[in-house]
């Protein structure tokens, strides 16, 4: 029986720029580079502009940006890695982390429904590491699906994120493949 926990979170929106800075300092990044960093993020400001029609228009007055990196440049997931690079090692050590683009997956292997239970765990380690991180969770995004190669009978799995519930699924989309809870391929033999 495998377990497939999706964590996504808005990475680029929530880096924290003093644990960004602290983390390149602990790399070695020091001196002008450091200096150059801090004004990359310290340097930036932004506002919200609202054209409604060609009579009116509302612009709000620029505001510094406090977190995140702008995604758009190309030195934008530079610093979102190196922010995120640690979350692999605060999660236990029986669990997979797959790290692609703007998505994240734990992936936990146990034969025993009542083990996969006690290896929960690593969702409180991964609750800790958003709490020290500033991070959010999103919990939209974020499903379970638990994966079994026959149809086994098992207890309903019900995660809870700050008060919300996280979605469990019978279908999954990961990296372009579709797999249902049972891996039995219905959806491509069906189309």
């Amino acid at each position: 029986m495998f377990l497939i926990f999706f964590v996504t979170w808005q990475k680029y929106l929530t880096v924290n720029h003093d644990i960004l800075l602290f983390k390149l300092n602990y790399y070695a990044i020091d001196g002008e580079i450091l200096d150059w960093f801090t004004s990359y993020l310290y340097s930036r400001e932004q506002r919200v502009e609202i054209k409604s029609s060609e009579t009116y228009n509302f612009c709000y007055s620029w505001k510094t940006v406090k977190h995140g990196v702008p995604h758009d440049l190309l030195l934008g997931p530079l610093p979102c890695y190196i922010h995120i690079n640690d979350f692999p090692t605060q999660i236990n050590s029986l669990t997979v982390v797959i790290m692609f683009a703007d998505d994240t997956s734990i992936l936990i292997s146990h034969t025993n429904y009542d083990d996969l239970w006690k290896c929960l765990t690593l969702y409180f380690y991964t609750s800790k590491w958003f709490k020290t991180s500033q991070s959010v969770l999103n919990v939209e995004r974020t499903s379970i699906v638990i994966l079994t190669p026959v149809k086994l009978w098992y207890y309903p799995l019900t995660l809870v994120y700050v008060d919300l519930a996280l979605t469990e699924l019978d279908i999954l989309k990961f990296l372009s493949l579709y797999l249902d809870n049972h891996l039995s391929w219905n959806r491509f033999s069906s189309s």
